[in-house]
């Protein structure tokens, strides 16, 4: 699968494992429910601009669909309900609105959306995820090696729809080499390691699903994620070969591997895969339901 602008997918997916409280931004009418206006900070322009609920939920899945040429129908299906779920547990975060458009103060998004996409949001109007009769946290993900993380090894904290699952993508590793004079550079300043000794091996300890849980050089350890974040790692699931310049790493995945991988959402819509079946798999014990059975 050909990976595309792959760095700034990268970037804008991290700010979806920031963690917040369910807003409600429905309000019922009638006996049913109309969607409340949303207050974005256009970060190009600088003004403020309103946007229905299905729309935005449109936009954010047009950016996170942007790293693939063609996105089969189930899985834009599936990307848009885990989206708009994460709309509503995310509202408010940044710039004194309830989202903005910059990828690094709020959820990504895209001005363009393509038709598919927007037909894909159009079809799942309404729909989100359900744990125990609240929201869930539908973390997404750009790729996985094989399988996903759990919420357990990332955090240390048990959450029963972030457990770690297979991932049926075909991806390749990516090469990234570091100079011995960048590694001690990022030792110092970034991990906080005086005057580090790089004559010795990194010993990598993995966790349950192969990403690095922790790294040691000599007497220092450090945590895995800390680790690829200083190293600018594209995740925690690399391994490294020390040359006679530096250090040669090889990535497999791209992010924190919580929840679903965008790549293994697509690979399974390519085998015919329905959005149903791609979020219970990346997400087990959750329920799709219309967003209105979860308001009180």
């Amino acid at each position: 699968m050909k990976k595309i602008r792959l760095e700034g997918i990268v970037a804008i997916l991290c700010v979806l494992v920031a963690t917040a409280l369910p807003a409600v931004v429905l309000r019922g009418q009638n006996g049913g429910f109309s969607y409340d206006k949303l207050y974005i900070y256009c970060h190009e322009s600088g003004k403020s601009i309103r946007q229905g609920l299905e729309e935005y939920t449109a936009h954010v899945t047009a950016a996170l669909c942007e790293g693939f040429k063609d996105v089969p129908k189930g899985a834009a299906q599936a990307i848009s309900i885990a989206a708009r779920t994460q709309i509503l547990l995310n509202k408010g975060t940044s710039c004194g609105h309830d989202y903005c458009t910059s990828g690094a103060h709020s959820l990504p998004y895209k001005a363009d959306c393509p038709e598919n996409v927007a037909e894909a949001v159009k079809e799942t109007s309404g729909l989100v995820l359900s744990l125990g009769g609240a929201l869930a946290p539908a973390f997404v993900h750009y790729s996985s090696y094989l399988v996903t993380q759990s919420a357990f090894n990332y955090t240390g904290r048990e959450i029963s729809c972030l457990v770690s699952v297979s991932s049926p993508e075909n991806i390749e590793p990516c090469e990234h080499f570091v100079s011995f004079e960048e590694a001690e550079v990022i030792f110092e300043i970034k991990l906080g390691i005086e005057t580090p000794d790089l004559s010795g091996e990194l010993i990598i300890t993995p966790d349950s699903t192969g990403r690095a849980k922790s790294v040691r050089i000599l007497e220092n350890i450090i945590g895995g994620s800390e680790f690829a974040a200083a190293f600018k790692l594209e995740s925690a699931s690399f391994k490294c070969e020390k040359r006679e310049e530096g250090y040669l790493f090889r990535v497999y995945g791209s992010g924190d591997g919580l929840g679903m991988s965008l790549c293994g959402a697509v690979t399974m819509a390519e085998d015919k895969a329905g959005y149903g079946d791609i979020l219970l798999h990346y997400y087990p014990g959750t329920e799709i339901v219309p967003v209105y059975t979860l308001l009180k």
